[in-house]
């Protein structure tokens, strides 16, 4: 058996790299084949080449703490609608907001499962392209619709994803975990597992990373500084 305790200091690390490389970006762009098709003929005659384009963008390093309920991560970003018609970009809307999700990963048959739980979310409108007298009634909209009609789909693909289906972990290099338990204390994972070891399909997989490695390295002493702990 193995024990490992994984500190929230990981995935936050994980996080900081997606938030500093400008990776929490998101743009979709819906147009006339997103339209129902009972209404298409009608759309396409008021107004045929018009797009509406949303856009997220993470405002803050998304955080990741631990304690004894689970994980839960925090993320917070701004949203825009903007309405696109003969070659001009009309702002709709932007707001900023937080999200909270409860996440509680178990292990089971060598698969991952995990509950995901929304915990709070909260936007505020700061511009509506129509006029700032309708700001208070798009908060309110926009809190309504996060939490019941959007989290909810999101919720039941990752649900099933994850807590009906599963995520079967990977066999690396020959070594496979079984009976996997995990438990929460704060700020860390406590992961204990069983495991096996293929032991000749590990040595070859050791011996082919070497040789890969040594590929790259131009000299000696280079391979001396690389592999010293192998010497007796």
């Amino acid at each position: 058996m193995a024990g490992l305790i994984v500190s929230e200091y990981i995935p936050n690390t994980f996080l900081y790299h997606i938030f500093d490389k400008s990776l929490g970006s998101f743009v979709e762009s819906f147009n006339m084949k997103h339209v129902p098709k009972s209404l298409r003929p009608f759309a396409r005659v008021i107004c045929s080449g018009c797009m509406v384009i949303l856009k997220a963008n993470l405002t803050k390093k998304p955080h990741v703490s631990v304690d004894r309920n689970g994980i839960m991560l925090l993320i917070e970003g701004d949203i825009g609608a903007h309405f696109y018609r003969k070659n001009k970009t009309h702002e709709l809307l932007s707001a900023d907001g937080v999200i909270k999700v409860m996440l509680k990963p178990q292990f089971r048959n060598s698969r991952i499962y995990s509950d995901v739980e929304l915990n709070g979310v909260d936007f505020k409108v700061y511009k509506v392209g129509v006029g700032g007298i309708f700001a208070s009634s798009a908060r309110k909209l926009l809190n309504f619709i996060i939490p019941k009609t959007i989290w909810p789909r999101v919720q039941k693909s990752l649900r099933f994803a994850i807590n009906r289906r599963g995520i079967r972990l990977p066999t690396v290099c020959g070594i496979q975990f079984e009976k996997l338990h995990v438990d929460y204390i704060k700020h860390a994972a406590l992961l204990s597992a069983d495991f096996t070891i293929d032991l000749p399909y590990f040595i070859d997989s050791f011996k082919r990373f070497i040789e890969a490695d040594l590929k790259h390295s131009d000299e000696i002493h280079e391979y001396d500084r690389k592999f010293r702990y192998l010497r007796k």
